[in-house]
Formats: C-alpha cells, structure tokens, sequence
C-alpha cells in the first residue's frame, strides 16, 4: 500500500500507537511539504566563488539580483546561522521573461532579454554553453534553456527567499537550522518553509530524532530523509505554555550560536528535550524507550 511502514519491537509499536492516536503527520502539520535544494544540471558553471561574485557585481552592480548565498550540506550545523562561502547564480527557466506564463517551450526572446540585461553573467556561462547544451535535453517534449537551471526550481524558487528550516538529506544525528537571510542550497539539503520555532526545536531533539529513526531510511550511523517517509512522522500541537517555553529556548539558541558558533548550548538543548516529552506527554518510561533509541 501506500503506507509507510515502520519497523519496531512491540514496546515501540505501542508508543508510536499513542502518540499517533494525538498527532498529525509533518506534511500536514506544515501544510505542504519541503523542499528540494537546487539541482543546477552542472555546479562548476552556477557556483561561484566569493571572489567571482565580488567580480561580477563590480562590472554590473545589477548582477547581485541574480546572484544567492549558497549553502553545501556539508557546512550546516543545528540552530547555527551560516556564512555562505559559495554562492550561486540562480536563472530560472524561461529568465529574465520567467514570469510571463504564455512562454511555452525554449524561448530565443528570453535569451535574448537576458544576454541584453546581464551580459557579464551571460558571458561567464557561456564558456560552459557545451557542458550546459548536453545535459538533459528532452522533459516531456520540452527543450531546455542552455543557460538555465533544471526546469523545476522555477515552480518554488521564491520560498527561498522566506524564512524557512533547512537541513540535510543524509543526517547521523539531527542537524536543522533556521535562515531568514534568503539562503539558496544545492540538493544534498532539503527546507520547510515554516517559521515555527517549536518544529525547530522537536527536529533537533531526542523525541525528533527517535522518530527519524522509526519513519526514515537507516544509512550508515544514520538515516536519509527522504521526503515521502520523513513527512510521515507524527507532530503534536500540544500545550500553548509548553510551545511558548519552547520557542524560548530555541530563539535563545539561535541568539547565542549567532554569536559565537562555539558556544554551548547542551544544557538548553536539554531543556528542550524534556519539554518534547511533556508535549508529547511521554511517562518516564517511555522516555527511556525514546532514549534508548
């Protein structure tokens, strides 16, 4: 069936029942689903350096437009505001005419428009137009731009823009951060776009990743978060008090590793965790389950 199915001992079977029986799943509880990063088609021409985005915005300041903060998996930690090292030259199907929804097909005019209105970025592409013209050049008919990325990021490209909940596909514990600094990120990262400070904070806790466990693929010392089955785990509404103490603590987080990436948080991290048992209204004995992992 279409169901997701979990593998647990008959002492888990139960407290998943449980909690189920109080919960909705991730997807509706956010209304939506996430968010895959961006699949470009071919990096070495969309990712660029500091040093060449600090190139193209002094021969054409309009370029900054089109050019986004880029995170890497790789460089995310939980609740940490980021630095991008990498950025990205972000052009939508059918750019700079992408807008205009009468435009079927691979369009010469949305070409034209945009070697007219970013020469410089268009000349820096160009060097790549043989790498970029072999990638996939049939989706149903459909022949792409050379110059632009893979068709579908242009269905969502704004929500990077809102704040959001990024994290990585392949995690070996739970590592989600929150940005409202408009960060793109290539495909080995996945966001929700929610501001919800409480959801931050159950994705990190112990409560978030026991249920990780039980709905996700395992992968070595971890699991793949893969959208179909990580959508899937149970989310509480719970206590209004418990979400306002909640949102706190993870905003306190926030504050400190904003300050000083360094900083320890154990010890909110662990107030956390035992306010997702409250809100889950976990015994103590199914805490240690939880715990147990």
């Amino acid at each position: 069936s279409d169901e997701t199915g979990v593998i647990s001992n008959l002492e888990e079977q139960n407290l998943l029942q449980k909690i189920n029986n109080n919960a909705v799943k991730l997807e509706d509880y956010v209304n939506g689903s996430a968010k895959r990063g961006i699949v470009s088609g071919l990096s070495e021409a969309f990712t660029i350096s500091k040093e060449t985005k600090n190139k193209l915005i002094a021969n054409d300041v309009n370029n900054k437009n089109i050019i986004k903060p880029l995170l890497q998996g790789r460089d995310i930690k939980p609740y940490q505001t980021i630095k991008p090292h990498k950025y990205l030259i972000f052009i939508p199907w059918h750019f700079p005419l992408h807008n205009d929804n009468s435009i079927i097909g691979a369009s010469a005019s949305a070409e034209n428009e945009f070697m007219s209105k970013y020469p410089f970025i268009y000349k820096h592409l160009l060097q790549f137009k043989d790498k970029l013209s072999n990638r996939n050049k049939v989706e149903t008919g459909i022949r792409y731009e050379w110059y632009a990325m893979q068709r579908y990021a242009s269905d969502y490209y704004h929500e990077f823009e809102k704040p959001k909940i990024m994290y990585q596909v392949f995690q070996v514990k739970p590592c989600f951060m929150y940005d409202t600094d408009g960060l793109y990120c290539n495909n080995s990262m996945w966001f929700i776009p929610s501001d919800d400070m409480v959801l931050l904070g159950l994705l990190n806790s112990k409560m978030g990743w026991w249920l990780i466990s039980k709905y996700c693929t395992a992968i070595q010392n971890g699991y793949q978060l893969i959208w179909k089955y990580f959508s899937q785990i149970p989310i509480v509404s719970g206590d209004e008090n418990l979400r306002k103490q909640i949102t706190e603590l993870v905003n306190k987080i926030i504050s400190l590793k904003k300050e000083n990436s360094s900083a320890n948080t154990s010890n909110l991290e662990s107030q956390i965790d035992q306010l997702i048992y409250q809100l889950y209204k976990l015994t103590e004995e199914e805490i240690k389950i939880v715990e147990r992992g």
